[in-house]
């Protein structure tokens, strides 16, 4: 009798045990669970608004083109704000359907956009995006937009002036072949106001005539390609008739 009773001992402490153990691991794995939420909850506490981590760069802000490009030897100049996390950048060239035409990548707050990359008396978009230095990208910036105007004519003069006409000329900006003719347009330097609106188609010269004599007038030239488009006014050119 004292045996068998000594074997259910035996048995409800060795079955005590297991059930300890059992709690135990079940707690354990309990506690696990726990600390594997509250990891997960403080990654989503990491995470912005916008669904980027804190680590993430910034969005970029204050993006514009500080030089106007003008001349084939000009390039654009796109500049921004230093953005928090942002170790390097990332600038993209849009047309005006949005259409990515370049992507350039910069350390600096400011990027040069070579003229070769561009056409002129075309308008273009930039935006600009901050990585960190795990190659993580922030969100872009707002676009911002700029136009490269066409050149102007250069070097206007009047030749042949008389009493009443003169030959006005002036120096192509561009190819002739790609010009399909000039506009130029006659002021009087005194009032500033119109006194001939001309043509001239491809020549670089147009006369002029029914001037006042010994008067001071000015003109200004800008050409137009073949589909309409316009390029820049040049400056202001003067003469005086005899």
């Amino acid at each position: 009798m004292e045996d068998k009773k000594l074997v259910k001992k035996a048995r409800f402490f060795t079955g005590a045990v297991v059930l300890s153990v059992g709690i135990l691991i079940v707690f354990t794995q309990t506690s696990l669970a726990k600390e594997m939420v509250q990891s997960a909850k403080a990654k989503m506490a990491a995470v912005t608004d916008t669904g980027y981590e804190e680590n993430t760069p910034d969005q970029v802000t204050g993006v514009a083109v500080t030089k106007a490009l003008v001349t084939r030897k000009s390039n654009a100049t796109v500049s921004w704000e230093e953005a928090e996390n942002a170790t390097s950048y990332v600038v993209e060239l849009l047309d005006k359907d949005s259409e990515v035409l370049e992507t350039f990548t910069t350390t600096e707050t400011s990027y040069v956009i070579a003229k070769s990359y561009l056409v002129n008396n075309t308008k273009y978009y930039v935006r600009v995006a901050g990585v960190n230095d795990e190659d993580e990208q922030g969100e872009w910036s707002a676009s911002a937009s700029f136009v490269v105007p066409a050149a102007a004519p250069v070097k206007g003069k009047a030749k042949a002036v008389t009493t009443t006409s003169a030959v006005l000329t002036w120096k192509a900006p561009a190819k002739k072949a790609t010009i399909k003719r000039y506009a130029i347009v006659v002021y009087r330097a005194d009032d500033n106001s119109v006194v001939k609106t001309l043509y001239s188609k491809k020549k670089t010269r147009k006369l002029v005539t029914g001037l006042e004599s010994q008067t001071a007038y000015k003109f200004k030239v800008r050409f137009i390609r073949k589909g309409g488009i316009r390029g820049q006014w040049s400056k202001l050119f003067e003469f005086t008739t005899k």
